[in-house]
């Protein structure tokens, strides 16, 4: 244990892991994994800043020592997979998410230290669906009736047999 930051304690739970064994070329450099890439790193950058902006100066603030959190989050970050410009854009996808992911993780394990379990959880919950309704705004509404709709359609074609397009022409 690590008397003087205890916040370093347990790094390697964070450590980055091998990849599951190669996949196929097209899997790597397919459209599916350029659109993938290009999908997921719009994403993780709108939502990135709960991290940095949310979870982080609560952290500052919850503990003893503001530097031992700003030097225990910069090993953390130094243990970030670097993307590459020749990575693969399945390759680059994976390192992007794996990194958000593991500053995520890191904030959470933390906070978890200072509230109840109770406290703790509705303040990540809370914390989350706020700022994404923030960023995201209207889409989450788009999507619940993206799938109102998919379910009316599933019905109609689960009772009378046809296909979709029977049903828009009709």
């Amino acid at each position: 244990m690590n008397r003087s930051n205890p916040h370093l304690d347990n790094l390697e739970m964070f450590m980055p892991v091998q990849p599951k064994p190669a996949r196929s070329l097209y899997q790597h450099w397919g459209h599916q994994a350029i659109l993938t890439y290009l999908m997921g790193k719009a994403a993780i950058k709108k939502v990135y800043p709960i991290v940095t902006h949310t979870f982080l100066p609560i952290l500052k603030l919850c503990s003893d020592n503001r530097k031992n959190v700003e030097d225990a989050f910069r090993k953390i970050q130094e243990l970030n997979e670097k993307i590459r410009f020749f990575d693969s854009p399945y390759e680059k996808y994976r390192k992007l998410y794996g990194n958000y992911v593991r500053e995520v993780e890191w904030c959470c394990v933390q906070l978890r230290r200072y509230f109840t379990k109770r406290a703790y959880e509705d303040f990540i919950i809370d914390a989350t669906y706020s700022y994404n309704k923030e960023v995201v705004g209207n889409y989450s509404d788009l999507l619940k009736n993206l799938m109102v709709m998919g379910r009316t359609r599933e019905s109609v074609r689960k009772r009378s047999g046809r296909t979709l397009a029977c049903i828009n022409r009709t």
